[in-house]
């Protein structure tokens, strides 16, 4: 679903939004998913995690992190060895530091490096929470939003209450943001 989307089932809702424009719609929805990032990185990191392939040699030891990367400190996070079948093989390989004998990898400077450092040229997979980007297009698609709809709904209410000054009804819509919250909670 893109912000677009989102924003026509909330006129809907709300019968006339046309007093917002674009620019206040992408300030709500940023608000909005980086809470829910954070949530779910809270309670369900491995709903966000991505992977690349990365390549080691003995010429080659280290490869820059991907763009967007933001951590391995995760479960399931971490560099792993491949199978004949260029699937992952588990355990993970383990976090070591520069000069390590042991069979690893750490991180340095923006990049992953293999330890010991490869005599021959392996491949292995990065599995990592990417960094949350931010809505720059209502077109684009927005993170989680099926997921979370109610939620994003009911806090675009209570956006949308705060900034048209409406007291009364800025009330009630804190007290149906704060029952979703506490459902999305449990």
């Amino acid at each position: 679903m893109t912000g677009n989307e989102l924003f026509a089932k909330f006129t809907l809702i709300m019968k006339d939004t046309t007093d917002v424009g674009a620019d206040m719609k992408k300030l709500w929805l940023n608000m909005i998913e980086n809470f829910l990032y954070r949530q779910v990185l809270e309670t369900d990191p491995q709903r966000l995690i991505t992977s690349t392939s990365v390549s080691f040699s003995s010429s080659i030891p280290s490869v820059a992190l991907p763009a967007g990367f933001f951590s391995i400190g995760y479960k399931d996070c971490g560099l792993y060895q491949l199978d004949a079948n260029s699937n992952p093989i588990r355990p993970r390989l383990e976090v070591t530091e520069m000069g390590s004998t042991l069979s690893g990898y750490y991180l340095q400077g923006g990049s992953i490096w293999r330890t010991p450092i490869p005599v021959d040229a392996e491949t292995c997979k990065l599995f990592y929470i990417p960094v949350k980007t931010q809505v720059t297009d209502l077109t684009a698609q927005i993170f989680l939003i099926d997921m979370y709809q109610e939620y994003m709904l009911t806090a675009l209410q209570k956006f949308y209450y705060e900034w048209d000054r409406d007291v009364g009804m800025e009330q009630f819509s804190d007290q149906k943001f704060m029952r979703v919250l506490i459902d999305l909670y449990q």
